[in-house]
């Protein structure tokens, strides 16, 4: 009797033989077939033993948040070995959601399950697609879920004989945890966390089992925040006399929290070079003019975030300039003051009236219901502080030294 149960029970193992032999690659074979012949020798010296199954139905949640009616099956009592192989180095994607990234490892495991021959390969979600900025955390963070799946896909809970063990690394901060052993298929699933603050580029999840030596490579996206940065207008009259609005934007509004956002210019004087984002997650400050030529404006404060640079350029003044030229003359021709020294005077004073008008200072105690670098105003300017002239340089004249 005892003789018997030990042969159906090599017969059960040289099944598990022929699965590798007609399945596995011929590189595979005679690794397979020795592991599996040392098998055999064991399981014949085994006492023969009852399969037992326990049944009971439960409520689970599979990685994408469906609840759905699963099964346990209890453990056989028979003394089955696990027998897997790695048979490649990079995970296949099997499925792809607006949240959710599945892999498939390239790893064939078989067992003897209550006097069944079952296989089942590991399987990775990548939640959130990958890393993700955490406001709240100032850190880069994913979450992986890892489990063994049957072939079959019945989701039933099968305890096995032996753990798999797992081994994960990644070019990351904070890995928890590192290490785990996974003793059945299907439910419950493994959870690990990982975490960075400046994440690189072309960043893989490599996982390694105790079932070879190969490492596994998963594709490790991130989902870096992307801001954009405008000018307002985008063009400018040079020499400080208008100045333009630059608005900073994080583009996905699920990001809150976002550190304060540094800006560098090439050009021109920024009002503020740190802009806080509100919770609108958007903010402003201003760029004022120089020299003739253009700006631009970047940050690099945030390294792991995709940045939209903004230009703006300064142009010469000339419709400006005319225009307090034309009112200086014009206005000393009203003050009859009509020779070329007159005239002369008349410009410069329109000139140095206009700009420190744009600059702020009113030497003419008016105010215009218009732009201050515009055309309309400066010949007004110039006009009358031509006309006043003489008056205007009294009033200039004791803060400036005598000659």
């Amino acid at each position: 009797m005892t003789h018997t149960r030990n042969s159906y029970t090599q017969v059960r193992i040289l099944a598990i033989s022929f699965l590798f032999g007609f399945c596995a690659p011929p590189a595979l074979t005679s690794p397979l077939f020795d592991q599996i012949k040392h098998v055999t020798q064991q399981a014949a010296k085994l006492p023969a033993t009852v399969a037992t199954t326990v049944t009971a139905p439960i409520m689970a949640v599979t990685p994408d948040g469906v609840a759905k009616n699963v099964t346990t099956l209890g453990n056989p009592e028979a003394k089955t070995l696990v027998v897997g192989q790695v048979v490649g180095n990079t995970a296949a994607l099997i499925r792809s959601t607006a949240t959710t990234h599945t892999y498939s490892l390239p790893v064939v495991v078989t067992s003897e399950v209550a006097g069944v021959i079952k296989s089942f390969h590991p399987l990775v979600d990548l939640m959130q697609q990958g890393l993700r900025y955490n406001g709240s955390e100032k850190l880069f963070q994913a979450t992986a879920v890892i489990w063994l799946q049957d072939d079959e896909g019945t989701g039933v809970h099968i305890n096995l004989p032996s753990p798999v063990g797992f081994y994960i690394s990644a070019p990351v901060d904070k890995i928890d945890p590192r290490q785990l052993e996974i003793d059945h298929v299907n439910q419950p699933f493994q959870e690990i966390v990982l975490a960075v603050a400046t994440p690189g580029d072309n960043m893989t999840l490599n996982v390694k089992t105790t079932l070879g030596n190969q490492t596994i490579s998963i594709p490790l996206p991130v989902s870096r925040p992307q801001l954009a940065i405008t000018a307002a207008p985008e063009s400018i009259l040079a020499f400080g006399l208008e100045s333009s609005t630059i608005t900073v934007q994080a583009l996905d509004p699920s990001l809150q929290g976002l550190p304060p956002i540094i800006l560098k210019n090439t050009a021109g004087r920024l009002e503020s070079t740190t802009v806080s984002l509100t919770s609108g997650n958007t903010g402003t400050t201003k760029l004022y003019s120089t020299a003739v030529g253009g700006a631009t404006i970047s940050s690099r404060s945030f390294p792991a975030a995709k940045v939209d640079t903004a230009t703006v350029s300064f142009r010469f003044p000339v419709a400006f300039t005319l225009a307090l030229i034309l009112g200086g003359a014009f206005g000393a021709f009203l003050a009859h003051k009509r020779t070329i020294t007159s005239l002369l005077r008349g410009v410069i004073t329109g000139l140095v009236v206009g700009v420190l008008y744009v600059l702020g200072v009113n030497l003419l105690k008016i105010t215009l219901e218009v732009p201050r670098a515009s055309e309309a105003a400066a010949f007004v300017l110039a006009v009358l502080s031509a006309y006043f002239g003489p008056k205007l340089l009294d009033m200039l004249r004791p803060g400036l030294p005598s000659v």
